[in-house]
């Protein structure tokens, strides 16, 4: 599991890719016009075009009623926030916008954005809900409800809960990875992890059923990006246990070769090494019962 640190820098991370279109759509409503000549060119390399986000053109200056333009407003000082990292700044003004109108899309994703920097993975989920059920044809928007369910699901105690909230980020992660199908602007690192969390869940989950579907997911994921150590890690466990049960060499060979590419990617994490030194017998089971019980 990440630990606080590697999982807030992970959600920032990807807070950023949706930062560029909502200032994009911002833009449009305010009127490019009125804006600084320094955020229209940083607008125009960063986002699509407008007939990708909008079917009127800038210049034919579209009407917006008072409740969209207030509801922008408080986006945009929203985005200021965000821009300065002051995630609860962010959500307040998100809340603003919301308030002022509801089908604000983008006011639920940001704050959603916000929300999973700040960890708070229940509140995260209800934003991306949202999100996606004022647009279900956003990929972006399934993965980041997939990542908040799945910290979610994680950190439950009660397995009744584990389970429905495990559910949900399967489905949310199963969707990402149809809509995300053919897909230009997605990147692999973030199918990578879609891939791999999909298949910590199946596991979580302790769905039999997808033991083999969640180790094809793990394979795509160590495909698509060769420095998901996460990937290879769960590879090196899976090929580990499979050589327990059939005996079979190869399965030992895959499992070495994922732990390695696991420690070396990550050098200092004790569990990796010690998983990988008890599967070449230099430690005891003991040893390797230890390491499993803090993973």
């Amino acid at each position: 599991m990440r630990n606080k640190q590697s999982k807030k820098a992970y959600s920032t991370m990807f807070a950023m890719s949706i930062l560029f279109p909502i200032l994009f759509i911002i833009l449009v409503v305010l009127g490019l016009d009125d804006q600084p000549m320094a955020i229209k060119n940083q607008v125009q390399e960063n986002v699509p075009r407008p007939e990708v986000v909008h079917t009127e053109k800038i210049n034919d200056k579209p009407k917006f009623n008072a409740k969209q333009r207030r509801a922008v407003g408080f986006l945009q000082s929203a985005l200021n926030h965000f821009e300065n990292q002051k995630w609860p700044l962010v959500v307040e003004e998100c809340e603003k916008a919301i308030a002022a109108d509801p089908e604000m899309v983008f006011g639920h994703a940001l704050m959603g954005n916000a929300l999973n920097v700040m960890m708070q993975w229940e509140q995260a989920a209800d934003s991306w809900r949202k999100a996606t059920e004022l647009d279900p044809t956003s990929f972006e928007f399934y993965y980041h409800l997939g990542f908040a369910l799945s910290q979610m699901a994680q950190d439950q105690v009660n397995n009744q809960k584990k389970h429905a909230i495990g559910k949900e980020a399967i489905e949310s992660f199963e969707t990402y990875l149809k809509l995300v199908d053919n897909e230009p602007e997605a990147t692999q690192e973030q199918m990578s992890l879609a891939h791999a969390s999909l298949a910590a869940m199946y596991k979580l989950n302790k769905m039999a059923e997808k033991q083999e579907l969640a180790l094809s997911h793990f394979e795509a994921a160590a495909a698509l990006d060769s420095n998901n150590e996460l990937a290879f890690f769960n590879l090196g466990l899976m090929y580990a246990e499979k050589y327990e049960k059939r005996g079979i060499d190869s399965d030992l060979e895959l499992a070495i070769h994922s732990l390695e590419k696991a420690v070396q990617l990550n050098p200092t994490n004790t569990k990796y090494k010690a998983v990988l030194d008890a599967l070449v017998g230099h430690s005891s089971p003991a040893e390797l019962m230890a390491a499993m019980q803090q993973l």
